[in-house]
């Protein structure tokens, strides 16, 4: 009656723990799939995994000869998930927080982030941006565009070069964009860019930037850093890799924030 009683307990906690990790684990092979690889593709299968062999091998850990070692675990594991759910759940929030802002009009400039590109095609993520800036050059006619991103690996042009020829696609005149083709992070991304504000528009310039929503706050705060006082305007996040890109946007503003970046 003890072994069923003890069999039956371990079911119930293995159960749950195997189906979290492949659940994680899934999330990773899935957004792989559809998206390019990031740290934020790569973090559910490394949360996952601990948690699918605790699952599979639960029987032989709480053995006597293993007994201590589980306990070991199972006290590193629930702290070591604790604090990451607390942690995580703590930045999402004040992330989606700060994820729209009230934008003004007329601004005299928007900086548009650069993204990754498939050869010299725009990803959906910087699509997305691209389509943002697009909207609010058209309703605002006087304010001029700099497209900011260089080239990166896999890259046919630089980032900039085909967000140009993306706002020229859609009616946007060449001389409201400006093109930024050195920047490689979102600190060069405003370092440059406002090298061009300062030169062809002045110290007093009213000035916006464009990124995806989940990296509004983030981006504010690299301005910030820099002494750039500016208005995020959030483009569509997408909702399938959500979670993901919270994760990376999560660890990125931890590590930012250690290093003294923001």
């Amino acid at each position: 009656m003890k072994d069923k009683k003890l069999t039956h307990s371990l079911l119930l906690i293995r159960i749950p723990l195997i189906l979290a990790g492949a659940l994680l684990i899934a999330d990773t092979l899935f957004v792989f799939c559809i998206s390019n690889l990031n740290l934020g593709v790569i973090i559910p299968a490394i949360l996952g995994l601990p948690l699918l062999l605790l699952g599979l091998f639960l029987p032989g850990l709480t053995q006597a000869s293993h007994y201590s070692l589980f306990r070991v675990l199972k006290i590193v594991l629930i702290a070591g998930y604790a604090l990451v759910i607390a942690a995580f759940g703590v930045t999402s929030i004040i992330i989606s927080h700060n994820a729209k802002q009230t934008v003004p009009r007329d601004l005299d400039v928007i900086i548009v982030l650069g993204a990754s590109l498939h050869g010299e095609t725009p990803t959906r993520i910087l699509t997305e941006r691209l389509l943002t800036a697009t909207q609010y050059l058209r309703e605002n006619p006087r304010t001029v565009a700099i497209v900011s991103g260089g080239q990166g690996s896999g890259e046919g042009v630089t980032e900039a070069d085909a967000m140009a020829r993306y706002l020229a696609a859609h009616g946007i005149p060449a001389a409201r964009c400006i093109k930024e083709e050195r920047s490689g992070s979102t600190r060069e991304n405003f370092l440059y860019s406002y090298a061009i504000v300062q030169e062809r528009f002045g110290e007093d310039a009213a000035i916006g930037y464009v990124t995806t929503g989940f990296h509004i706050y983030r981006a504010g705060l690299v301005a910030k850093k820099q002494g750039i006082a500016a208005y995020g305007i959030a483009a569509r996040d997408n909702r399938y890799v959500l979670f993901n890109n919270y994760l990376r946007e999560s660890v990125a503003l931890w590590l930012y924030a250690g290093m003294g970046a923001i």
